[in-house]
């Protein structure tokens, strides 16, 4: 099928070859079996291409922390919704420091608050401030073996 351009000239979208938006999905094939007797599987290529979902453009937007280029913050940040009231946040800007604290919340939500919460919704939000803490702990400590690295 031909299309009639503003120009005037037709085009059938032949000479385009692939688009940049199609891209080969990767599937999951059984290729042997584990010593247990288990099913081996291995990402294979299935060889057809089909639109990639959401365009190339959602691919920046979906870093996660560890992949986020950009200024560390100088403090830790504030108590997240489902800490203690009055835990204490140390304040300094020594980059040990921050990341001892940060391990000693977490290590407090997971040993004390989630096995002692009483709904699950409370649990949910000491799972939810768990995960943000490890999030920027994950960042301090990567931002401390880049400084290592230098």
């Amino acid at each position: 099928m031909a299309f009639k351009l503003r120009s005037g000239n037709k085009s059938s979208f032949k000479s385009m070859g692939s688009s940049p938006v199609k891209d080969s999905i990767q599937v999951k094939k059984p290729v042997g079996k584990n010593k247990d007797g288990t099913i081996k599987y291995d990402w294979v290529s299935d060889g057809h291409t089909h639109p990639h979902p959401g365009g190339h453009s959602d691919q920046k937007y979906n870093n996660k922390p560890l992949q986020q280029k950009g200024p560390v913050d100088e403090k830790n940040p504030d108590l997240f919704e489902g800490e203690m009231e009055g835990t204490w946040v140390y304040e300094g800007s020594d980059l040990q420091e921050r990341i001892i604290d940060l391990e000693e919340r977490i290590s407090f939500l997971v040993e004390n608050d989630i096995p002692d919460a009483e709904t699950e919704k409370e649990k949910k939000k000491y799972e939810s401030a768990v995960k943000k803490l490890d999030q920027e702990l994950a960042i301090l400590q990567r931002e401390r073996k880049q400084k290592e690295k230098e």
